[in-house]
This record gives C-alpha cells, structure tokens and sequence, in this order.
C-alpha cells in the first residue's frame, strides 16, 4: 500500500476562528523533508483526539521511550526502512493510551545480557491496540510486552527475532486477565521463549511460526484460560512446542499445530480441562 500523505500540515491558520490548528497527520522525516525529525514530538503534535504520524525512511535513534498517551493514535513506517534503532535499555515505544495502531516499521534494540529493552510495551487497562507488519529484534528484554487487564488486542504478521528474553511476554493475572488477545501469523525465532502467557481468557493464537528459540515455542504458565491454540507450527524449540505448565491452565483448545522436532516435549499439556485436536507431533 503507498500512503499519499501530504506533508506541512501542522500548525495551519483556520480561516473561520483565525484560531491555529493541529493536524491529524504529522510526517516525522531524517532528511529534512517532513513537520519533524522526531517521533515523540509528531506524537505530542498531533491533536487530543489523535491522528496519524507517519515515519519516512531512515534510521531514528531512540533514546528514550516514544510515549503514546492520547487515544486513537496512528504510527505507519514504510516497511523496514523505517528503522527505530536503541544502544540503551529502554522501552522504545510506550503505548498507555486506547486504540493505538504501530504499523511496518522496524524496531532494533540494545542486544546483549539481559536488560530492560523492550520493542513495544502496552500498559495495563488499555483496549484496542494494534501491531502489525513489524520487524522486532535483538531487545535484551521483549519484543512485545503486554500488560495485565488489556483488551481487544490485535498482534498481526510481525516478525519478532533474536530477543533475549521473550518474543512475546503477556503479564496477567488471574484477577486482571488479558482478555481476547488474537495473536495470529506471527514468525518468532532466536528468543528465549516465543511467547510466554500467564493470565489470559478468551485469546487466540493461530498461524504463527515460533521455531528455533532457545526454550519454548508457546507456553502458558498460570491461569491460561479458554484460549484457542490452533494451525501454530512449533518446531526446532530446545525445550516444548506448545506448553500448559499449570493445572489451573483451564478449558483450551490445542488443535492443528504443527510441533515437531523440538528437545522438550512437543506437546506438553498440565492444564485440566484442555481439549486435545489433530496435531502432527510426529
């Protein structure tokens, strides 16, 4: 998809009140070209009601968090030419706000021993976010950390590499679940864990490849509940393909993934209640 986004558009005179007026559509740009070179100052650019900010080509090193507090805001990249890049351990963009969108970028972290280096974080109580067409690599922390009591999440086609830690970390509760997560075609690789959940009800996980990480490919540790697990491909893991490590694991569906191949157990279930499928753990 090409983004026909006209650029200059903050700060313009409205010709009625005389009164100046923020745009809903800020172009953060390295060259010169754009309303701005950072993205933390396009975000506070754009109005209390949100809008888009738009990253140009080329590398921006992030320093500290890219802070996201108003609703209904919209980062698009241009595929991985659009490189978020970090030598610190921070959280490289903080989402605490609802309805966010973080589109076709690509996020490059610190790397190393293990730090506080996240990709992309969403804050607790916040409903609506969407991740998708992202690269996301080499944070000593996670690529994607969600927090407890979220909702209506949406993590679609991203790539998530060589994280030291967690591809994707889900840290609920079983008091504040995160509550109809769908995490669908993700690719996760070189991580300690592909994705760790712990406090979740009613999510999906379906067509992600999570191979060749140095534990599991998908496990659930407490209160993992009424989630679907189906059409994963699970291979290569040192440890489990797909796990459930706890009994009070409750009522999920494991069905039609591919887990093959990886040094625990392909398919480990200690959850009650969970319905086994057709999986190929050949």
């Amino acid at each position: 998809m090409v983004l026909n986004i006209p650029g200059g558009l903050f700060g313009k005179e409205d010709s009625i009140s005389g009164k100046e007026t923020r745009a809903a559509t800020v172009i953060v740009a390295t060259d010169g070209s754009g309303d701005t070179d950072s993205i933390q100052e396009a975000v506070n650019m754009l109005p209390p009601t949100g809008g888009v900010v738009y990253i140009k080509e080329g590398t921006y090193v992030i320093t500290a968090k890219i802070d996201i507090t108003k609703d209904n805001v919209s980062l698009f990249g241009a595929g991985k030419s659009s490189i978020l890049s970090t030598s610190s351990d921070v959280i490289m963009i903080y989402i605490n706000a609802n309805f966010t969108t973080i589109k076709d970028m690509a996020l490059i972290g610190k790397g190393g021993a293990l730090g506080a280096n996240q990709g992309i974080e969403i804050a607790g109580g916040k409903t609506g976010t969407i991740i998708t067409g992202c690269f996301i690599s080499d944070c000593n922390g996670s690529g994607i950390k969600i927090g407890s009591n979220t909702t209506d999440t949406k993590i679609i086609e991203n790539s998530i590499v060589d994280c030291t830690l967690y591809g994707m970390r889900l840290t609920g509760s079983e008091a504040n679940r995160i509550q109809r997560l769908f995490t669908i075609n993700n690719y996760f690789t070189g991580n300690s864990v592909g994705v760790l959940a712990t406090g979740t009800l009613n999510c999906t996980f379906s067509g992600n490849i999570s191979v060749g990480n140095s534990s599991k490919g998908i496990t659930g540790t407490a209160h993992v509940d009424d989630c679907l697990f189906n059409n994963n491909i699970c291979e290569g893991n040192s440890d489990a393909g797909i796990a459930l490590e706890n009994a009070n694991c409750d009522n999920n569906i494991i069905d039609g993934n591919r887990l093959t191949n990886n040094g625990g157990a392909n398919l480990s279930d200690l959850g009650t209640g969970t319905t086994i499928g057709d999986n190929n753990t050949t």
